[in-house]
């Protein structure tokens, strides 16, 4: 008998089964309750979770069909300079030196102009924005962490991980007031899941269709 599992590696649009018939309504229904099913998994077991995450982004790949432009090759040759050259202007623009603490004035900038680039309206620069803001973030954590053996983190941040602090310092960034720390997470899976998406190269984002920009939003709720 095929199992649950196996049905979502062929790529079956059926929800996984569960001995346990409480689990089962879990799986039912759009919408609204989504939040209430992923509240309950939040309870299962480690299969169940895995199961549930292989078929949400089953379901996710169905709906989404043309993800890649049909003439992709056609589309980066069009593209490809262009895009090399956004690329460089970021990494010009949005520089991390070796040696430096949580509170070089360069981060905030970094964070400053990505969120310019990322909103601007140009799709592939906003693209390649988003990829650059998860490197700074995990770059700046990693300076927060030595910050914290160095004993250089203020005191009033020194309570705090340092993803939270990382989040915190972007936050400070930002130049209008009442940016929530969830909607910075947010950003920053919407960031992870366009890096993802690229591959070994930025580059690469190119290739992607409007239906990407919603797949990012989407896998980024996972």
């Amino acid at each position: 008998m095929t199992t649950s599992l196996q049905r979502i590696h062929l790529g079956e649009n059926t929800p996984p089964s569960s001995s346990n018939r409480r689990h089962s309504e879990s799986y039912k229904g759009a919408g609204a309750t989504t939040r209430r099913r992923k509240r309950k998994l939040r309870l299962h077991t480690p299969r169940q979770n895995l199961e549930w995450r292989l078929y949400a982004k089953n379901r996710t790949l169905e709906i989404v069909p043309n993800l890649v432009w049909h003439d992709a090759i056609t589309v980066f040759a069009n593209h490809f300079e262009r895009a090399v050259d956004s690329w460089v202007s970021i990494l010009v623009q949005t520089p991390i030196p070796d040696n430096i603490g949580s509170s070089d004035p360069c981060i905030i900038n970094a964070f400053k102009f990505l969120d310019i680039a990322r909103t601007g309206g140009d799709r592939i620069l906003s693209r390649l924005a988003y990829i650059r803001l998860a490197d700074v973030f995990e770059s700046l954590k990693q300076i927060v962490a030595s910050d914290r053996r160095n004993e250089q983190l203020p005191a009033q941040r020194s309570g705090y991980r340092n993803a939270s602090v990382a989040i915190d310092i972007y936050i400070e960034a930002q130049e209008q007031a009442g940016t929530s720390r969830d909607e910075v997470k947010q950003r920053n899976r919407v960031a992870r899941r366009w890096r993802t998406l690229a591959g070994p190269s930025p580059i690469f984002i190119i290739i992607y269709s409007e239906a990407a920009e919603g797949l990012a939003y989407v896998l980024s709720s996972l």
